[in-house]
């Protein structure tokens, strides 16, 4: 069953091809049928290096002269969204695990290293929306700025990782923690959640 669906999927990338999307791939690649590129200029550029797998529902989009690069063995389970805004460039390191559900939007820079193991849910956004006192937020405007997480990180699940943050090597990220700065390398990065209880009256 798993050579027909590689078989189905390596033709559903020939045919992007055709279209004149720019895919660079190979036949070590496991791009599930049921996965879905959506290029909304064909300047936009992927490229899937050696044994990546991308797997059912997961869906990808890059706009105008975006760029989206898959380092070797990369994994990219179901139901993943992977959106990379126009100019932008997006690069995912060897070894990098992104568990289910998981949603990555890159309006500028996202640099994700190399065996970096990402948790289910999690999500990574490099923008955010412009807001001014007493005036109503422009919801096709945004901000932002790079993100970069080094090698050998752990994101746990339901972590959100917003523009402007910086990962450093060996760090661990626990479940449902919000980053928006630099962690340092070796440390383990979590938010205590103190426990309330009050009385129903």
């Amino acid at each position: 069953m798993n050579k027909i669906l590689r078989l189905l999927g390596y033709i559903k990338l020939f045919f992007y091809k055709l279209r004149g999307i720019k895919i660079e791939s190979n036949f070590s690649i496991f791009f599930h049928p049921k996965a879905r590129i959506i290029i909304r200029n064909k300047s936009a550029k992927i490229k899937f290096n050696n044994n990546c797998l991308v797997a059912k529902n997961c869906r990808i989009i890059i706009d105008e002269n975006g760029k989206l690069e898959f380092g070797k063995d990369v994994v990219l389970l179901e139901n993943c969204y992977i959106e990379v805004g126009k100019k932008a460039n997006l690069k995912i390191g060897n070894k990098t695990f992104v568990n289910e559900l998981c949603r990555i939007v890159c309006l500028d820079d996202v640099n994700i290293g190399e065996n970096v193991a990402i948790g289910p849910d999690v999500y990574i956004f490099d923008n955010d929306h412009i807001m001014k006192k007493d005036e109503m937020v422009e919801w096709d405007k945004f901000k932002s700025s790079k993100i970069e997480i080094e090698d050998n990180v752990w994101i746990g699940a339901k972590s959100i990782i917003l523009r402007g943050s910086k990962i450093m090597h060996n760090s661990v990220i626990a479940a449902m923690s919000v980053v928006k700065f630099e962690v340092k390398e070796n440390n383990i990065f979590y938010i205590n959640k103190e426990k309330k209880f009050k009385e129903i009256k």
